[in-house]
């Protein structure tokens, strides 16, 4: 798998994790909730993306 798949899993993963906490702690605010998800599943994308990056390739 490429290194961008991972990441999209990852983040995909942490946004639904994200989505739901702020459901909780929001009382059901789907726009609040959707809006910190989004922006956390971008961030984390980035984040994971470029960590993935460093790690050499074996041969």
């Amino acid at each position: 798998m490429g290194n961008g798949v991972i990441a999209f899993l990852v983040a995909l993963g942490a946004g639904a994790w994200i989505f739901s906490k702020v459901q909780r702690t929001t009382g059901n605010n789907t726009k609040s909730s959707l809006i910190v998800a989004g922006i956390s599943v971008a961030v984390i994308f980035g984040v994971v993306l470029l960590l993935l990056g460093l790690i050499p390739k074996s041969a």
